[in-house]
């Protein structure tokens, strides 16, 4: 099997219809949604076909080490060996459906005393474990078992998020929050994650994590009816900012090894094959003359935004394959477009934060736009000159408020939602080309094409529920990185700026630089890529 491309931690291959090609894969043992939906267990040393991006195709998981500090993953009432709290709940063991089609979930159940209802572990700070500023992802299984609320993450530090069991939706989350995830695996059986940054508010230094159930008016404080609760299996606890696939403890802390993928050379195959749609592909080398007078960036094969040199080919991964990507020259006139918080950046009935989430390049450097309490429209904007024919783009993240519009006085707005990543509605017949394009960890490039001329303001409005005039709450609010605007119907690769407008070179590929470009014809996916 040849692999073709590789996003974030899947690898991914055509199907293969010979042994050329084969590559060995030395893995732990780890769990994969199977094409069932169910979690297998695959054996150590075995390719781990993974199904859970929900398109019926397996990816092969690959995935760096991991240490998970839960001992006892599926049993709640060992959560983890540190000192532990069960506050006012009960238990039923192995009462529900858990994730393998076993019955080993664990029923959680609010006590009938009027309390907050929770299960915590504590690791103090004596144990060595973690420290202030850690980045922690605390994960698990969960479905309703009558209440349908929970609260997943830490606390002390405003380092938890709410969710709807029902529906399986994110509702809102606290400060520290950086992001989450919610994946479906069949019998109302939701794997959900939190990944925050551990800051303890009280001053004591200890990490406290696990679950909170609300009652299904969403009271933190309730009598509890005592048959009531919210079924748990599969706990994690790890130091990253990325949620792997689960990791099983019974009575141990686990380090899952990395993975490591080798690709081999047959014996007596002088070059490696493969067949699409019946036809042998052989890759092909053509020496190209490439230039670029400028940096350029890309997405790298980790889902990331990086900036390369001049000169320098760009290898982009948006799509998930390794692609030769050739653009002509654009300017981001968008000035700042990174700092939000820059006095150009007109904040109406809105505050911003800096800081406030990782960003699509890997660096805690989004803002959070968070909507005033009054009543009317709550945006940013800056001015600018539109010429006829520009497109508008920026990197954004659901938050409290998971949609944002684009647009301006001369053409309305239009609305894109940052959790189903869909255009909801487009603002006149001026706004034309809206696409909405996902990210990693859960940011979404939004971008218009705007038909009009003259000084007119970019607005990025915040919406609820597809209205953007509305009376807001104060608290609430979304993350954005990344402006730009440009000539053109399309977005092209994001060209950071600050104080002055930027201009990405064109890439030449009959310049004067030679180099190897190496390729599997006639599909056009990229193999690899070597200077010369």
């Amino acid at each position: 099997m040849i692999p073709s491309g590789k996003k974030v931690s899947k690898l991914y291959s055509v199907f293969p219809e010979d042994g050329t090609g084969d590559f060995t894969v030395v893995t732990d043992q780890k769990y994969v949604t199977g094409s069932t939906g169910l979690l297998e267990l695959v054996p150590a040393n075995t390719p781990a076909f993974d199904y859970s991006d929900g398109s019926g195709c397996p990816a092969l998981l690959v995935e760096t080490s991991e240490l998970n500090y839960v001992k006892n993953t599926e049993e709640i009432n060992k959560l983890v060996d540190w000192n532990y709290n069960i506050s006012y709940t009960t238990l039923s063991l192995n009462s529900g459906l858990d994730p393998n089609g076993s019955n080993t979930s664990d029923l959680v159940l609010p006590s009938t005393s009027s309390s907050r209802h929770y299960i915590v572990g504590r690791a103090e700070s004596s144990l060595g474990l973690f420290t202030l500023n850690d980045v922690i992802t605390i994960s698990g299984f969960f479905t309703q078992g009558g209440y349908k609320y929970i609260k997943l993450g830490g606390y002390f530090g405003n380092e938890n998020a709410l969710f709807d069991l029902s529906t399986g939706t994110f509702i809102s989350k606290l400060s520290n929050v950086l992001s989450y995830t919610i994946k479906y695996f069949g019998n109302d059986i939701y794997r959900i994650s939190v990944t925050y940054t551990f800051k303890n508010s009280i001053g004591n230094g200890y990490l406290y994590a696990g679950i909170q159930i609300l009652d299904n008016s969403q009271l933190e404080t309730y009598v509890g009816d005592g048959v009531s609760g919210v079924y748990v299996w599969g706990m994690n606890v790890v130091k990253n900012n990325v949620l792997s696939s689960y990791i099983q403890g019974i009575g141990t802390w686990v380090t899952r090894a990395a993975d490591v993928e080798t690709v081999t050379t047959p014996a007596g195959v002088t070059s490696i094959t493969e067949t699409i749609g019946g036809v042998e592909q052989t890759p092909i080398t053509i020496p190209i003359n490439f230039e670029r007078a400028s940096t350029a960036t890309r997405v790298n094969e980790q889902g990331l935004i990086e900036t390369v040199g001049i000169d320098v080919p760009r290898i982009d991964y948006t799509s998930g394959v390794g692609t030769f990507l050739v653009e002509g020259a654009s300017t981001n006139l968008v000035l700042w477009s990174e700092d939000f918080s820059n006095a150009s950046w007109i904040k109406i009935l809105s505050t911003i934060t800096a800081n406030a989430n990782i960003a699509p390049d890997g660096t805690l450097t989004a803002y959070k736009i968070v909507e005033n309490s009054g009543s009317g429209l709550k945006y940013i904007q800056r001015s600018t000159t539109f010429t006829t024919n520009d497109s508008i783009s920026i990197f954004a993240k659901a938050g409290e408020r998971t949609q944002l519009a684009i647009g301006n006085a001369a053409v309305g707005a239009s609305i894109f939602d940052l959790v189903l990543g869909t255009v909801v509605s487009s603002g006149s017949s001026n706004i034309k080309n809206e696409k909405i394009e996902l990210y990693e960890d859960g940011w979404y490039r939004i971008s218009a094409n705007v038909i009009v001329s003259g000084s007119f303001a970019i607005q990025f409005f915040i919406s609820n529920q597809g209205v953007v005039n509305y009376t807001g709450n104060g608290t609430s609010g979304l993350y954005i990185w990344g402006a730009q605007q440009e000539v053109g119907t399309e977005a092209t690769s994001y060209i950071p700026t600050t104080t002055t407008s930027v201009t990405r070179a064109a890439d030449i590929t009959n310049g004067t630089t030679p180099i190897d470009l190496t390729y599997r014809a006639p599909n056009g996916l990229i193999n690899k890529i070597i200077m010369t």
